[in-house]
């Protein structure tokens, strides 16, 4: 989602590589060959494409190279897809992007990246940063320990927002920088248009920043994920129909919630998903309302919960009241007829979906109610506890508890779940590797990953080395 949003406001630089040949061994005659098509670029666009190329680290080619170019193609169709989409439907309901406005909107990262790059890699240049940082300090809203500007890193996610923090950070010392002409880095400063543009869309992309931080927080929990991705969808439709934001952020906004809209499918394919919302005691069936479901889509929802309860779940027969014997003799012989109350078994999923959801969970989680109500209701408790615990938590029942279930439920949050912890990890060593130098990222390595073997000792070689290596000073 946050792809579709920033491909508003990224320019993906690729230069036309060519090589001189000799055409003829007799004479001095030669001739450029193109080995890699691309595209030609002149004055400002051309400085930009040269700093973005030469900043590439090896280990940000190597990712890029060894990425799945097949992936790769189906993933940026699917933003070209949506992107054009979004520019349809904004630009029927008046909504139109400027030619001059997209072109203006396309060079906001490449410039503050450029001149991120040209800070740390110059010198002469980040010496007189260093100046200008002590004249014009950070902005201490977005980061005042802050020393230089963040370059975008294409392997890192969030850098993109971490980018634009920075350059919020040193606003003003960017701008005086980049109008000292020795230094000739007017290439990267801002127009006003972009600066603003810049401002805004850093503001649009703390929402994802939030739900981030969420899902890379650890294992998360389906009862956390459609709720942060519908509050995520609510926001990206008011910034699309926010009249105060340029035609630009409006149909990026909307690009968003087009892409958003295609995991609420996903969704859709599995029950658990719906299941684990009305299976928290403050959520209930309620929260669907809440968030426009109509009672024909509530009304399936709750019958598919119970349903599912009583194939699987539904282990104990229900407990009845004790039966009160009318007596028939002497005066009570005219009583009028009692009345029998309605019995509402606490250990049935019809009369917990039918309770009204409780205000707040006071000094405990989800998964701690159902797990003081195992003993008082422990089929609902059971059925709740399989749904909200996943992914990455299970619970041990007794075999007598357990009934028909042989093993705890287990179900995954998101279809890219997979996917997203391997990137986290990969993403994480790539990190690791440009923060320490190869001569000691290698060892580190080794090491580590020996570090919680049960079959490896790592005290022997503390003691190994106790024992042949000889003191730095004779002892007195």
């Amino acid at each position: 989602m946050a792809k579709a949003l920033i491909d508003f406001f990224d320019k993906k630089y690729k230069k036309k590589k060519k090589v001189t040949v000799e055409t003829n061994r007799s004479s001095a005659a030669t001739m450029d060959l193109v080995v890699e098509d691309g595209e030609d670029y002149e004055g400002e666009d051309a400085d930009l494409a040269d700093i973005l190329a030469a900043s590439e680290t090896p280990q940000e080619r190597a990712i890029r190279e060894a990425a799945d170019v097949g992936q790769s193609a189906v993933d940026d169709h699917a933003v070209s897809m949506t992107r054009a989409r979004a520019v349809r439907d904004m630009a029927a309901q008046g909504v139109v992007i400027s030619a001059a406005q997209q072109q203006s909107a396309i060079k906001i990262f490449p410039k503050i990246s450029g001149l991120a790059i040209k800070i740390r890699d110059s010198g002469p240049i980040r010496h007189i940063w260093d100046k200008t940082v002590v004249e014009h300090p950070p902005n201490p809203k977005y980061g005042a320990q802050l020393k230089y500007p963040a370059r975008r890193n294409t392997t890192r996610w969030d850098s993109e927002f971490d980018c634009l923090t920075s350059s919020r950070a040193f606003a003003d010392a960017s701008k005086a920088i980049t109008s000292n002409k020795d230094l000739k880095l007017q290439t990267f400063k801002l127009t006003v248009e972009q600066n603003n543009l810049a401002n805004d869309l850093h503001d649009m992309l703390s929402a994802f920043k939030t739900i981030t931080s969420l899902f890379q927080s650890g294992a998360t929990l389906i009862i956390e994920v459609l709720p942060a991705f519908h509050d995520l969808d609510v926001r990206l439709k008011m910034m699309a129909n926010d009249v105060t934001l340029a035609p630009v952020c409006r149909v990026a906004a909307y690009a968003a919630h087009l892409q958003c809209d295609k995991y609420y499918d996903l969704f859709s394919e599995c029950e658990a998903v719906a299941f684990c919302i009305a299976c928290c005691p403050d959520r209930k069936l309620q929260w669907f309302r809440d968030r426009g479901w109509n009672e024909v889509q509530i009304a399936k929802l709750r019958q598919d919960i119970i349903d599912r309860f009583r194939s699987c779940y539904r282990t104990t027969p229900p407990t009845l009241p004790a039966e009160t014997i009318t007596s028939t003799s002497g005066a009570d012989r005219w009583a009028p007829p009692q009345r029998t109350p309605i019995f509402h078994d606490p250990n049935n999923i019809e009369t917990y979906l039918d309770a009204d959801p409780i205000p707040t969970l006071v000094d405990q989680t989800v998964l701690q109610y159902w797990d003081c109500r195992l003993q008082r209701t422990p089929d609902v408790a059971r059925f709740c506890l399989s749904y909200i615990s996943a992914p990455g938590k299970s619970f041990s029942l007794s075999s007598s508890t357990l009934g028909i279930l042989s093993q705890p439920l287990y179900f995954t949050a998101t279809s890219v779940e997979p996917e997203r912890t391997f990137s986290k990890g990969r993403n994480q060593i790539d990190w690791n590797q440009q923060s320490m130098g190869q001569d000691t990222f290698n060892p580190r390595m080794v090491m580590e990953s020996w570090a919680d073997a049960p079959w490896f000792d790592l005290n022997i070689a503390a003691r190994v080395l106790e024992e042949n290596c000889r003191p730095l000073r004779s002892k007195t």
